[in-house]
């Protein structure tokens, strides 16, 4: 997805394609002086950066809210938390 940015002076021109950018996926960006001050993106991915109404709102009510969903017996920490962490491939070979 390609920026485009439009200063505050554009926008009373360009509005219209401006928001016809943003139905169609872009983000545009309006700048002051060369600054970022708004974005304008769709609806859509405004709502990926809303939180869920269900969603915990601090760290402590998520890590309650994990444990509700999951059972610690099952748990396996390998095939639930380390999923690609570590490099596989063979080390360096070392000399001593």
């Amino acid at each position: 997805m390609n920026n485009k940015q439009y200063s505050l002076a554009q926008l009373a021109d360009r509005l219209p394609d401006l928001l016809s950018l943003v139905e169609n996926g872009q983000t545009v960006e309006l700048t002051r002086q060369g600054r970022v001050i708004a974005i304008l993106v769709s609806p859509q991915d405004y709502q990926q950066f809303q939180p869920l109404p269900s969603s915990p709102r601090t760290v402590w009510q998520a890590i309650q809210a994990f444990r509700q969903r999951l059972d610690p017996v099952d748990l396996e920490p390998d095939e639930d938390f380390c999923q690609d962490l570590r490099d596989r491939s063979p080390g360096r070979e070392v000399s001593w």
